[in-house]
Parts: C-alpha cells; structure tokens; sequence
C-alpha cells in the first residue's frame, strides 16, 4: 500500500523486473495519493479487490500488466479513481468479476489503449467523467455487460477497438457532448464489433456525437441507437446481419 509517494516504479520495463502476486485477500497493487506512479509488467491472479488501484494518483503508467480472476468485491480489474493524466496501455486481463478497466472522476488527459480484456462480469471498459479522453485499439471480448461504456466525459474519443461476444451493447455513450466515436472525418474503418447481444452503438443524452467508419456483424439489437442527442452525426458506417433496426 503505497500512499503520497512520488516517483515510485513498481515493476519496470524488463520482463524480469516485474512482481508476481497470487491469491491476494484485498487488492494487488494499491497506490493513494502521490504523483508519477509506474506499474508495469507485474503478474496478479487471483485478488480479491482491484488487481491494481490508483486512488488520486496524477500523472500514472500502468503498462503491461497481466491479471487474472481479479476483482471479486471492486469494480474493476485495473481501478482508478479521483486522478488525472492517467496512461493505461498494453495490459492484459484475462478474467474479471467486475469491470476490466474502471476510471472515475478523471482530470487531464487520459488514455486507454491497445489493453486485451476478456472474460468480465461488467464491462470491458468503463470510464465515468474523465477529460481528454482516449480509448483506443483495445480487443474486448466475452464481456457479461457492455464492451464500452463512457459517461460524462464530453470531448472523448473511441476508436479501433475490437469488440465482440458483448452481452449487452458494443459502446454505449451517455450524457457526453463532443464525443467521437470512430474517426472524425476520413472513411477508414475504426470501431469493429461482432457477436453484440444488445445494439452495437447506444448513444443517449448528449449532443454534438460523431458516428464515423465503424463495422459490425452478428448484431441483435440495432446497429447504431441515438436517443435524446442534439447533433448527431452518422455518416460511412458499415453493419451486416443485425436483427433490429439499422438505426434505431
């Protein structure tokens, strides 16, 4: 438990210098307060809590980090809440009772990216009223809630991300303004989703929301679902076999 401390490197970028923690009765790896933290490339299964928790922590890496059957009584497998300028990248999370990544109440800029997450009782990702936002190249899959979920966090971006086997939705975005899903402007493909249970993109309450080059296949709900949003954009997106409505 690592508490108003600066600078502070658990792991490091050589395989060999990371930590393995196994059957752990709280959470793995817990920072409170402090700046600059780095966690990277430490091996944790089979923790109770969070695998890893920042709580106010600004300017954090974690990065190339492996967990396993975390999370049984937090909400999620890499948690922070209360920071800023947080990079979470490169992880890995192989199984998770709760959410695979969780960032609350995020100032800065904060970047989610090119983390594999699978096997989740929530979502795969799920951010609540972060700034700056990022979520990008993330592969999620076989989550019991939704792929992604972003709230309060006007001016985020989501782009190519893999997701499928969504029991829910494939993104959901709710009371957000300025949010980019996909790419801005050009027509390459960006957001990929596949085996979606619900609809493949749920955008409620916000306004000002670009819809841009994304796919899907295999949808059950509708392909792409805005309500109570001002603003709308949809343009160049590609779904097939969706069992609803195209644009619901």
């Amino acid at each position: 438990f690592i508490i108003n401390s600066d600078d502070v490197t658990v792991g490091g970028e050589a395989l060999a210098d990371g930590n393995s923690l196994t059957n752990i009765a709280w959470d793995g790896i817990k920072f409170s307060g402090g700046n600059g933290a780095i966690i990277q490339n430490n091996t944790l299964d089979g923790v109770t809590r969070a695998g890893i928790y920042l709580g106010g922590v600004n300017t954090a890496s974690v990065l190339s980090n492996t967990l396993s059957n975390v999370a049984t009584n937090a909400v999620g497998a890499i948690e922070s809440d209360n920071g800023s300028n947080l990079t979470i990248r490169s992880n890995n999370v192989l199984s998770s009772n709760a959410n695979g990544i969780s960032v609350n109440n995020a100032g800065g800029v904060n970047v989610i990216d090119a983390n594999t997450i699978s096997n989740t009782a929530a979502s795969g990702v799920r951010v609540d009223n972060a700034a700056g936002l990022s979520v990008t190249g993330n592969t999620i899959s076989s989550t019991t809630a939704h792929g992604i979920t972003v709230a309060n966090s006007n001016g985020a971006k989501i782009e190519n991300n893999d997701v499928t086997l969504a029991s829910g939705n494939g993104i959901v975005v709710s009371a957000s303004n300025d949010v980019v899903i996909g790419h801005a402007t050009n027509r390459a493909l960006s957001n990929r989703l596949t085996n979606i249970t619900g609809n493949g993109i749920d955008v409620a309450n916000g306004t000002n929301v670009t819809i841009n080059g994304n796919s899907g296949n295999a949808i059950k709900g509708a392909a792409i679902n805005v309500a109570g949003t001002a603003g709308a954009r949809i343009t160049g997106n590609g779904f097939f076999n969706v069992a609803a409505n195209a644009l619901g």
